[in-house]
């Protein structure tokens, strides 16, 4: 009123996300498979959609809870699941060396045997980055059992036409010097969070309070070490086998199961050229395929774009 020049401060606090009070720990339920106790998340009714998270047994931070931010909006159209793979999570691991070494294996029986275990039909299965290669097995081999399957950023199972350098000097970086020597950090688990993320949007301090919870179980400690010594990653020679047994089984155009492939134009893999490859694999397989891109996207766009991506799942997977 004065005319006088003043200066303020004012701080806002935001409202949490819809999503933010999503599976809760207390919602988890534990199922046998096959004698591995599975721990997952069921919500809705409808037709039943199977969320499959990434990662391997050495990666604290890929669970069932990679898919909080989807979770409940797709449970208004879906009986929807989201489950902790074989030796992730809270899911129990291999029993045995043996077991360990057939892993890759296992993670896609542990998926079929989950659905036999619930008694489901007619599912829709969404697998993201390593998560691809368990998803579509299954819809390979039981093509009348699943009725749709998305793959998101599934590097995993895509062609190569060249060794993907930058994905692997991505993925040392990770190993070898994200977090301190004493052990991981909510500030280095945040960082890696943001390395995989383009946008930054919808990465919270609770997700990497979990991954550091889980990172210090003996469970968790026990397959790290496991996967260390033997070798557990998608260059290992066992699941080099696998993987080119799936490739001539898609490019023969046994995949008769509806597919969807999404991709983040910016995955810090640099892997956009293999989704576009595998699109391509599939199509002149003639099996029936789409490709969705997200632009400024990273490795999980179902994370940065949840109302988008939802909504992608629905119009595809269909609903009533």
């Amino acid at each position: 009123l004065s005319g006088e020049i003043s200066e303020a401060v004012s701080y806002v606090t935001l409202p949490a996300p819809h999503w933010a009070s999503s599976m809760p720990q207390g919602d988890a339920k534990y199922v046998d498979v096959d004698g591995i106790r599975t721990r997952y998340f069921e919500k809705g009714e409808g037709p039943a959609l199977i969320l499959v998270h990434g990662g391997q047994p050495s990666a604290a931070g890929t669970n069932a809870w990679s898919w909080k931010v989807n979770f409940d909006d797709l449970s208004k159209n879906f009986q929807v699941f989201a489950l902790d793979r074989l030796g992730q999570g809270y899911t129990d691991n291999p029993k045995t060396k043996k077991d360990f070494k057939n892993y890759f294996q296992g993670v896609s029986d542990h998926l079929y045997g989950f659905i036999k275990a619930l008694d489901l039909d007619d599912v829709s299965l969404v697998g993201q980055s390593q998560g691809g290669w368990p998803v579509t097995r299954v819809a390979l081999d039981h093509p009348d059992q699943i009725s749709c399957l998305i793959n998101v950023d599934t590097t995993i199972i895509a062609p190569q036409e060249v060794v993907p350098v930058r994905g692997i000097k991505f993925y040392m970086y990770h190993a070898g010097f994200l977090h301190p020597k004493e052990g991981a950090t909510i500030e280095s688990l945040l960082r890696g969070s943001e390395l995989y993320s383009h946008t930054l949007n919808n990465l919270t301090e609770e997700k990497a309070h979990r991954t550091l919870a889980i990172s210090r179980l003996p469970k968790f400690l026990k397959a790290a070490k496991m996967s260390k010594e033997l070798g557990l990653n998608p260059l290992h020679p066992d699941f080099v086998a696998l993987r080119e047994d799936l490739l001539v089984d898609m490019a023969s155009g046994q995949l008769e199961v509806p597919t969807l492939i999404v991709w983040g134009h910016n995955d810090p893999e640099g892997s956009f050229d293999s989704g576009f490859n595998l699109f391509k694999l599939l199509s002149e397989a003639g099996s029936p395929t789409a490709f969705h891109v997200f632009a400024n996207a990273g490795h999980q766009p179902f994370t940065e774009y949840p109302n988008e991506f939802n909504r992608l799942v629905v119009s595809f997977c269909g609903s009533p």
